[in-house]
This record gives structure tokens, C-alpha cells and sequence, in this order.
């Protein structure tokens, strides 16, 4: 009778063990493809540049910087980068170190394979203005750096006002992945 009782008991904690083991294989699937899934919202974002051409084209049209040779190429690549650390802050705001960390080492990872320079530009010039002023310190500094501090107080205004909607979205995007 014993062991009878022994094997039902040993049975069960097998089907125990077993049945933990799938739920912990099926977390890591459904994390695995959660992250499969950021990267691709994050490559398709970085890819899109309508957004960034609207405020482009704003800025051409302010008059503030008639004269100076501006490329888009170049406003794209900072402008991203601020997306960039818009999006590091958003997820910074809403997880756990541990998670925040994984989501850096994606960010890191899409980034620099979409262009190096964003990624460079995030850390090396937006990570500072934005940890000490937020997006208003982003924008100066953007104003400093191609557009030679040539700014008026309404482009500024617009540019912080349209990536605080950015970061309004974003706060809402990143929860889908958290």
C-alpha cells in the first residue's frame, strides 16, 4: 500500500514539474516573441520619416534658418536619436531594471543595425539635455547642434509640443510590450 502511495505521490510531482516546465517554456516563447515584436515596432518606427519631414518642413518654413545649409538627412538622424531617448525614458518609467535593461539591449541592438549614428547621437548629445531638462533641453540642444542656435521661442514650442505627443504615445505603445 505503501508504495503504492510512494508512486502516486512521485506521479504527481512529475506531472507537477512537467507542467512547470511547459509554463516556463511558454513564457520565455511568449517573451521571446514579445521582444521579436518590439524590434520590428521599433525598425519600422526608426524607417518612417513623415513625422520627422513635417517638422522638417516647419522648421524651413520658420524662416529662423534661411541661410544655413541644412541636409534632412542629418535632421533625421538627430531627430531620431531623440526619439530614441524618448523611448529609453518611457520604458525606464514603466519596468523594472532587470526588464529595462533587456529593452536597452534591443534598442541598442535595432538601432545600430538601422544607423550607427543615431544610436551615438542618443547617448553622446540627447541623453544628458533630456536627463537634466527633458524635451525642452532635447530641443536646445538639437537647436544648438546642426541649426546653430538659430531657434525663435514659437519653433521651439512647436518642436517641444510635437514630441511631447511623441512621448505621450510612446508611454502608451511601450505598455503593449511591457
Amino acid at each position: 500500500m505503501e508504495i503504492i502511495l510512494i508512486i502516486i505521490i512521485v506521479l504527481i510531482l512529475v506531472g507537477f514539474l512537467t507542467s512547470n516546465q511547459k509554463n516556463v517554456s511558454n513564457e520565455t516563447e511568449i517573451e521571446e516573441a514579445s521582444n521579436k515584436e518590439f524590434k520590428l515596432f521599433l525598425k519600422g518606427y526608426l524607417s518612417k520619416e513623415y513625422h520627422i519631414k513635417v517638422c522638417y518642413d516647419h522648421i524651413i518654413d520658420s524662416g529662423c534658418v534661411d541661410g544655413l545649409k541644412l541636409d534632412f538627412g542629418l535632421f533625421s538622424k538627430h531627430f531620431k536619436a531623440i526619439q530614441v531617448q524618448m523611448l529609453l525614458a518611457c520604458i525606464e518609467r514603466h519596468t523594472t531594471e532587470e526588464n529595462y535593461q533587456n529593452f536597452y539591449k534591443d534598442i541598442n541592438e535595432v538601432v545600430n543595425r538601422v544607423d550607427v549614428d543615431i544610436w551615438t547621437l542618443a547617448k553622446k548629445t540627447y541623453e544628458e539635455s533630456y536627463a537634466s531638462k527633458g524635451i525642452r533641453g532635447m530641443v536646445n540642444s538639437l537647436n544648438e547642434k546642426p541649426f546653430k542656435g538659430r531657434f525663435d521661442n514659437n519653433l521651439k514650442s512647436y518642436l517641444v509640443s510635437e514630441m511631447d505627443i511623441m512621448e505621450e504615445q510612446f508611454d502608451t505603445i511601450i505598455k503593449v510590450y511591457l
